[in-house]
């Protein structure tokens, strides 16, 4: 999202009666092109920093412009039986991340997705990292990206996306013992 142009959702109701092809949203920025990507991905990641105890703004811009797949007139149902794989990364190692992972996982249902989850990771809510030693929340002023110090929180986010394409194959195929 931080390369993209989202603005807030105006709730004009666009979306419930005048859809088209190509154009979902009465807004015109970069939405629409990440709605046709989000459409035809089998897997939706939502991947935010966590400044204040939550998703990013940015996200949750972006989160609440996702409901016209849930009442548009051509769009409505689209995201149905997707999988939705949540990622955070904050300062603080207990500074927000599972409230940011709650907020994805609860867009996850109600645009009706199946929310990938996993016991073997550090949350079982989605991938956890965090920028700053250990999690201490310590500035070192030589440290531009510490998130790729984060063993822990690096390999939580794989086991994620590797549980996410179990699925994904498993939905594909139309049953478990057809992957192994």
């Amino acid at each position: 999202l931080s390369r993209f142009k989202v603005e807030d959702c105006r709730h004009c109701n666009f979306c419930r009666r005048n859809q088209k092809e190509g154009k979902y949203c009465a807004i015109d920025d970069d939405g629409q092109a990440l709605f046709e990507k989000a459409e035809t991905a089998d897997i939706l990641v939502l991947a935010s920093p966590v400044y204040m105890m939550r998703t990013s703004g940015r996200m949750a811009a972006f989160i609440d412009r996702l409901h016209l797949f849930i009442f548009g007139n051509m769009t409505k149902g689209r995201l149905r039986n997707k999988l939705g794989v949540s990622m955070a990364v904050s300062w603080v190692r207990n500074a927000g991340l599972e409230m940011t992972h709650l907020s994805h996982l609860l867009a996850f249902g109600i645009l009706e997705m199946i929310a990938v989850t996993s016991h073997h990771s550090i949350s079982p809510l989605g991938g956890s990292a965090v920028s700053s030693m250990h999690g201490m929340g310590r500035f070192d002023p030589k440290v531009r990206l510490g998130v790729e110090n984060d063993k822990s929180g690096l390999d939580s986010g794989r086991v994620m996306m590797e549980r996410a394409l179990e699925l994904a194959m498993i939905i594909k195929r139309g049953s478990i013992h057809d992957i192994k």
